[in-house]
């Protein structure tokens, strides 16, 4: 769900190219870019901000206004998704490489590297990869044909995974690792004819949000409770994901909302169950409750990304009702 993208500084690089010439290149840009970069695309940009330095003299000298406005559009796209990493310590007296692209990058080990061409002539291409991370992912401009998105709804995936395996598909270490905010929007953690939440629930919260630990995001949890919900199945729940934060040593912020606004006029329910975040976005028919407790594999489940727009009227909405 969630990959890591090193965009190399040479896809901005035109000057070579007639007009005819980078104008299908610049198409084939703008398919990359609505077709082939999703939501759940992050974006590695060293944090000495040696690739946008490059980047920018690489189009900024360019005496084609309509081809510089293109390319920094496409800047600006991979700029709002980006991530700043600590880069490793490499010379960049001389023009950029790329291995020094994969140099200021190499803690992350991306998923993807884009480049305009296979040709390099300081280094081997595939031997500087291999060097990094031999199984990283090249994707070339030129191929874009054979570029696949991301599929937007990961329920149709062969047999049952272990958590460690679902986790690695889903890409909810990567996700957790990069997001600055999380929260987790489940209208049904605790059932209207239950104790409190359910261990089950209980169980599956403990495996997702053990890897807040050692990060600086607090884990939000915003529920929904009937008027008619019992005081002793709240305060269960409460209890529960205190004992929970304290024994992983986290901090979780529970929200329990009833079903009316500040207002007090009664306003529906959001029904579907889902995780937003500042990277990526989407609803999950289980909430967090995937995993089998009894046989460590995953339920049938349904998980699909969500536009951005979508997710904002949500948190709009959530704000405006009153915890009890």
């Amino acid at each position: 769900m969630i990959n890591t993208i090193v965009v190399h500084p040479n896809i901005f690089n035109v000057e070579m190219l007639t007009d005819k010439e980078s104008d299908s290149y610049l198409e084939t840009i703008r398919i990359w870019e609505k077709f082939c970069l999703t939501d759940s695309d992050v974006v590695i940009i060293d944090n000495n901000g040696n690739i946008k330095r490059e980047i920018k003299s690489l189009y900024t000298n360019i005496d084609r206004p309509e081809t510089i406005k293109k390319l920094e559009a496409l800047f600006k796209l991979l700029e709002k998704r980006s991530i700043n990493v600590e880069p490793a310590t490499i010379d960049f007296s001389a023009k950029i490489t790329c291995e020094n692209t994969l140099c200021i990058v190499k803690r992350i080990f991306p998923n993807i590297l884009f480049m305009k061409s296979t040709s390099c002539e300081y280094r081997n291409c595939n031997r500087c990869i291999k060097n990094i991370n031999s199984k990283i992912c090249l994707k070339y401009s030129d191929k874009i044909e054979q570029w696949q998105k991301t599929p937007t709804n990961y329920s149709s995936t062969p047999g049952k995974y272990s958590f460690n395996e679902l986790i690695k598909y889903l890409g909810y270490n990567l996700l957790t690792k990069y997001c600055n905010e999380f929260i987790l929007y489940d209208k049904n953690i605790i059932p209207e004819d239950s104790r409190g939440i359910t261990v089950e629930y209980q169980y599956n919260i403990k495996l997702f949000f053990k890897y807040f630990k050692n990060t600086s995001v607090t884990p939000q949890i915003i529920t929904y409770v009937s008027c008619n919900q019992s005081e002793e199945s709240i305060n269960h729940t409460k209890n529960v994901i205190a004992e929970i934060a304290s024994n992983l040593n986290i901090s979780i912020d529970l929200k329990i909302l009833r079903d009316r606004d500040l207002e007090d006029e009664y306003a529906e329910q959001i029904h579907q169950r889902y995780i937003m975040t500042n990277i990526a976005n989407f609803s999950s028919d289980r909430g967090l409750n995937i995993i089998n407790k009894t046989t460590g594999k995953n339920r049938s489940f349904d998980i699909n990304n969500i536009p951005y727009e979508k997710v904002r009227m949500f948190k709009n909405y959530l704000n405006h009702l009153k915890p009890i």
